[in-house]
């Protein structure tokens, strides 16, 4: 197949990209076939993306997030989720920064912007 080099992304991307797929390769492709077996994603997966910088990159900071507010970083994790072929086991991730995530950014008042966010992206 032939390729060509993409230039949208700066080594701040390709490093995230790296982190990302090392943590897929290591956690989730071991699993994901039992875990799509079972229907579930253990929680301590969700916790380790959290403590890893996976959840939340573009929630701000005073909330516990990344503060990065770049949609390029959810590309890369949606082109890795799908590259690895683990999509029943990690999308949930991508759906969690690029759908769910935005509605308590954009809807939710101060406070309960506190008590939630830090707890979502951890």
């Amino acid at each position: 197949m032939e390729t060509f080099e993409r230039t949208i992304y700066n080594a701040e991307h390709e490093q995230f990209r790296a982190a990302f797929r090392q943590w897929l390769d290591k956690e989730i492709v071991p699993n994901h076939e039992k875990w799509e077996a079972d229907q579930i994603v253990p929680r301590d997966i969700w916790l380790q993306a959290g403590s890893l910088g996976f959840l939340g990159y573009h929630v701000p900071e005073q909330y516990g997030g990344g503060g990065v507010d770049d949609y390029k970083f959810g590309a890369i994790m949606q082109e890795e989720v799908s590259e690895t072929g683990v999509i029943g086991s990690a999308n949930g991730m991508t759906l969690h920064n690029d759908i769910v995530l935005p509605y308590y950014l954009g809807l939710a008042t101060d406070d309960q912007k506190q008590r939630w966010l830090p707890k979502m992206v951890r």
